[in-house]
């Protein structure tokens, strides 16, 4: 199996550049940030489910961006949520804005139910920023020791591995380290490199 690599777009950004995108985007607030495609198929009420366990439990004015274009069920839930004016919904940003708001997380939370390769907390690690995803389909494979892991469809579980990312920052730390590490795997030029092997094996067979 070859995987892709991650964009070179995704990178970390200096203290002063995350002020002035928090400004932007998230009212100068911290904020866990969702990003995603359609493609994918996400517990998004479970995330919501989630993030009020959260604020229940922290009393934060940590904030909620969801990046990408949920469906109709979601944006109605959404209207009734406790916390709804702590949720931001930015439909499908452009990659460079995808990049800049995924470099100044505080975290990123990735509740999809099925992924066979993880492009978001692999595009989280190169910005350094700590990653908490769903235990399904490749991605513990794929992310290692890197992130940290829930069950998708187990509210109590995704709350607590934010409050534990938000709480400690020792963990958050060695979770940037560890991603730091792992997204040495998915790199363009090491992809390049395995496909002309394959290449050069299917030549000589």
């Amino acid at each position: 199996v070859i995987y892709g690599g991650v964009d070179e777009i995704f990178k970390p950004v200096r203290l002063e550049e995350k002020e002035i995108i928090k400004e932007k985007y998230s009212d100068s607030k911290e904020y866990f940030l969702c990003p995603g495609s359609t493609k994918h198929q996400y517990n998004l009420v479970g995330l919501l489910k989630a993030f009020s366990f959260f604020k229940k439990r922290q009393k934060s004015n940590m904030i909620l961006i969801i990046a990408g274009k949920p469906d109709e069920q979601f944006n109605t839930d959404l209207k009734t949520f406790k916390y709804r004016n702590e949720v931001r919904v930015l439909e499908n940003p452009e990659k460079k804005v995808l990049a800049k708001i995924t470099a100044a997380a505080y975290a990123i939370v990735y509740p999809v139910l099925y992924d066979d390769f993880a492009r978001y907390p692999l595009q989280a690690m190169q910005c350094e920023v700590p990653v908490i995803t769903s235990n399904t389909g490749a991605l513990p494979e794929l992310c290692g020791d890197a992130a940290l892991y829930f069950d998708p469809g187990d509210v109590k579980d995704f709350a607590e591995k934010m409050m534990l990312v938000f709480k400690d920052e020792h963990i958050a730390k060695e979770l940037v380290k560890a991603g730091k590490i792992q997204v040495q795997l998915y790199q363009w030029d090491k992809t390049a490199d395995l496909l002309w092997r394959s290449v050069l094996k299917a030549i000589n067979n």
